[in-house]
């Protein structure tokens, strides 16, 4: 009952008897090791479903994530199962040459760090900048629910002087 392959089997069969052909499915999975990558893969490929796997922040530990992405059917009438499966008779090793990585885009990159918008401080997640917009913002949703909020001057979301 609990062996992972028919368990893998069973799902893949009910995703593909859902699914109409040519539609597309993205499943993201952290897998524990290659193996584990490769018999997921290969259960899906089995079923009847086309593509691969997808791996982002691939250099990345942490931030590690593999995408799985199906096509109901096979793509081009080329069985993708068939095709995969004689990669890896030849050797695991050049079975995982055919698996895309991609990483991020170079647009999000600001000096070879990654940029997630503005700053944030490590133990709070408050973002360091609030202008006067966002005091405004937080201002009209205040009178929106009903609080009593002093009116808005010349001197709203401006910063105050630094005091000891």
């Amino acid at each position: 009952q609990q062996e992972p392959r028919k368990r893998l089997n069973t799902f893949f069969t009910q995703l593909y008897r859902c699914l109409k052909r040519g539609a597309k499915a993205v499943l993201q999975f952290y897998p524990d090791g290659a193996k584990q990558a490769e018999l997921i893969t290969m259960a899906a490929l089995r079923v009847g479903f086309s593509g691969g796997l997808v791996v982002d922040y691939p250099n990345s530990t942490r931030a590690k994530k593999y995408f799985l992405v199906l096509a109901a059917g096979s793509l081009d009438g080329v069985s993708t199962a068939n095709m995969i499966r004689e990669r890896f008779k030849a050797g695991e090793a050049d079975a995982f040459k055919s698996v895309r990585v991609r990483g991020r885009s170079n647009a999000s990159l600001k000096g070879g760090k990654l940029s997630s918008g503005p700053k944030q401080t490590a133990n709070s997640g408050h973002q360091h900048t609030k202008g006067k917009a966002w005091v405004l913002k937080k201002k009209r949703q205040a009178r929106c629910r009903g609080q009593v909020i002093a009116e808005d001057s010349k001197y709203t979301g401006r910063k105050r002087k630094d005091r000891l």
